[in-house]
């Protein structure tokens, strides 16, 4: 299931909706560093409120995500996540 990207002025949104398997994390991955080179925007909120559980792929893909959209010259925040 692909995760709508919303752009909001120079800010691009990301909200996962259910659980995603790790295909559809690596293409969420792909599909944020992509829009913000051809949008150049100035950063990406990502939430990940309605993720019960993130594992240990997941938490490396979305930092790994971050890391890559700062060397794109972005900011990410990462809200929703819960203790």
């Amino acid at each position: 299931m692909p995760v709508p990207i919303l752009k909001q002025s120079h800010y691009l949104i990301a909200t996962i909706q259910s659980a995603l398997n790790d295909s559809d994390l690596l293409q969420l991955r792909d599909a944020l560093v992509s829009k913000v080179g051809s949008l150049r925007s100035r950063g990406v909120i990502v939430d990940v409120t309605a993720l019960d559980v993130l594992d240990s792929f997941a938490s490396r893909t979305v930092r790994d995500l971050a890391y890559m959209i700062r060397l794109r010259g972005a900011e990410t925040v990462i809200v929703g996540i819960q203790p």
